[in-house]
């Protein structure tokens, strides 16, 4: 590997590591406050505390919207919570925090939450969460790019707490077929930190029918810098070449846009833009 790649690669794990610690440190005094989450049948999610509830109602108190009231037959669901599970400084979880730009971090999907996400129009792909602890999907690629038989793929993962918050496990495998051959990856990873500010570490391999290619490693990382956007990066040494993605994710509604750039050693431009749209599948 070059030397000058290293560096950038290495710079920006270091920067990531740094940015995430001082956000961890800021929301310290929070970590054990036990909240709620409260997803209404409108699909609308709030982050806070129970203030007062009877059969009617529930008062709920969240740091940006104050104190509002819900009725109690508008409640779908009430989960108790870490706050930094689902947010900083009370900011509503966000489903799309099971993935980076390309690959998932540990964290799952919830039970019955589904999306469905496109980039470029070329790559499609549906996730749905069967338990807390398990997801699958289908995905394909645009098939007017492909004369005889468009790759398709079917997609599980699995994820788990090691320390609530702090830790998590996971792994997956994705399987498809394209032209008569089969091909796919395995891969696991480690999610260090909340939801919203994290850095994962990852290994996996892919292959072509019974073959496998070279071991890969990742590290990436997401930043929420406010209620709407994430940062993200997310870096892939593959044999001697680093593979690196710089973008961010911006909530539109219930859905995101994620967009950036991704650039190897190889290139001698800035890097190739990446834009894709996840939108929901569930209330």
């Amino acid at each position: 590997m070059k030397l000058h790649y290293c560096k950038i690669f290495f710079g920006f794990l270091f920067l990531f590591i740094s940015i995430s610690c001082l956000a961890q440190k800021s929301s310290e005094a929070s970590t054990d406050t036990v909240a709620y989450k409260i997803t209404t049948k409108d699909g609308n999610q709030y982050v806070g505390t129970i203030e007062k509830q009877n059969s009617d109602s529930i008062v709920f108190k969240t740091k940006n919207l104050g104190v509002i009231t819900i009725a109690t037959n508008q409640v779908k669901s009430i989960t108790e919570i870490n706050p930094n599970q689902s947010g900083v400084n009370g900011w509503p979880y966000q489903f799309q925090t099971a993935n980076y730009l390309t690959l998932n971090s540990a964290y799952g999907l919830e039970k019955g939450e589904g999306y469905y996400q496109n980039i470029w129009i070329l790559f499609n792909n549906v996730s749905y969460g069967v338990t807390d602890n398990i997801s699958i999907g289908i995905g394909a690629l645009g098939t007017f790019l492909f004369t005889d038989f468009a790759p398709v793929w079917a997609t599980a993962r699995i994820s788990a707490p090691v320390v609530k918050n702090k830790l998590n496990a996971g792994g997956g495998a994705i399987v498809g077929t394209a032209e008569g051959e089969t091909f796919g990856f395995l891969y696991g990873v480690a999610t260090f930190g909340p939801r919203d500010r994290n850095i994962s570490v990852g290994v996996g391999s892919g292959f072509v029918n019974d073959e496998f290619s070279d071991v890969y490693l990742n590290i990436d990382g997401a930043f929420r810098v406010s209620e709407k956007l994430y940062l993200i990066m997310e870096n892939y040494l593959i044999e001697s070449e680093v593979l690196t993605f710089i973008g961010a994710r911006s909530i539109l509604g219930r859905s995101s846009l994620e967009y950036g750039i991704m650039r190897s050693g190889e290139m001698d431009f800035i890097g190739i833009p990446i834009l894709g749209i996840t939108i929901p599948l569930h209330n």
